[in-house]
């Protein structure tokens, strides 16, 4: 399994400079935030110190929208779960190629990230992810037809499917 850890040069420059880029952004690890709005089953804004700070949920990799309509049932759970204005913690962990904070949201000490898969609206994301309880979680999910995994055949896998759309598929 290839796990995704950001590149660390020497005299950790990069620790650094990733910690000053969280700081500036409000995005700092355990920061108490407002949910502003969620994008979709894996992404959300929150309210952080003022600051809109976009949240790429960390360990997990939801139906695109354009997935129906997986998309759209996974967005609307996480949005139920974790309704606009709610008080959310944000756990920081990296920042994405897009810029996007990656981090675990919590609300009520509940791991949202976790929810998703458990409720069976995201699976576990292998490309960036070493976490078992996540695999767990989808494993249970699958065995118990929750959410994408309620009809054999009726799902992609999020990076695949993205990977068939990339190649014109």
């Amino acid at each position: 399994m290839k796990t995704y850890r950001p590149k660390v040069g020497a005299g950790g420059t990069a620790v650094a400079a990733l910690f000053m880029a969280l700081a500036a952004s409000g995005a700092i690890s355990g920061e108490r935030c407002a949910l502003d709005h969620c994008h979709d089953g894996d992404t959300c804004t929150l309210l952080c110190a003022g600051e809109r700070v976009k949240v790429r949920l960390h360990c997990i990799d939801a139906p695109e929208m354009a997935q129906a309509p997986w998309g759209a049932k996974s967005r609307d759970h996480l949005r139920q779960r974790a309704p606009e204005g709610a008080a959310v913690e944000l756990r920081s962990v990296t920042r994405d190629k897009y810029g996007r904070t990656v981090g675990v949201l919590l609300l009520d000490g509940v791991n949202l990230n976790l929810n998703q898969v458990q409720a069976g609206w995201a699976a576990a994301y292998p490309k960036y992810c070493a976490e078992p309880v996540y695999y767990q979680a989808q494993d249970d999910a699958q065995a118990q037809r929750r959410g994408i995994w309620q009809q054999d055949g009726a799902q992609q896998r999020p990076w695949d499917w993205r990977a068939e759309k990339k190649q014109g598929r």
